[in-house]
């Protein structure tokens, strides 16, 4: 886990969430990605020289509509966090099989205390929160920074 000094909400740069929790679809630069159905998971790089992680997902090749959204033919996509102040991975559950460590099955934002209502149906302007990706195998990904945007993959 890294911990830095608090910083002010994290700005989603260029898309949203389709819902504030329990998503699996970004909506952003031009279409809707679906990280469940499709899209495989591959990877964390975290580079604290310049306290950057980036999230990547690629789509299997010779799938129609991998994204759920007509006309994106990308190959894969990445969330890149810049300003990163808080990143943990919890291990992964064991009794699933591997397989569900490449799928998400929910994005959310969720508020930095660690209590048991984190997730809001709405949040106010200017009301930090932390990016939360869970996936099937019950391994989450929490992240805490000044932004983040969506990149196509070609």
């Amino acid at each position: 886990m890294v911990a830095l000094a608090a910083q002010p909400m994290m700005k989603l740069e260029n898309f949203d969430l389709d819902a504030p929790f329990g998503s699996v679809t970004l909506v952003g630069i031009g279409h809707h990605w679906d990280l469940h159905a499709w899209a495989d998971f591959v990877g964390a790089e975290f580079m604290p020289e310049h306290d950057r992680l980036v999230l990547e997902w690629r789509a299997p090749d010779g799938q129609e509509n991998p994204w759920g959204s007509p006309g994106n033919d990308s190959s894969g996509c990445r969330l890149v966090f810049n300003g990163v102040s808080f990143f943990q991975i919890s291990p992964r559950d064991p009794a699933y099989p591997s397989s569900e460590s490449r799928t998400v099955a929910s994005i959310s934002k969720a508020s930095l205390s660690e209590t048991k209502f984190r997730f809001q149906n709405s949040w106010d302007a200017g009301e930090p929160f932390r990016l939360l990706v869970e996936f099937q195998d019950e391994r989450r990904i929490e992240v805490e920074a000044e932004s983040v945007s969506l990149e196509r993959l070609p």
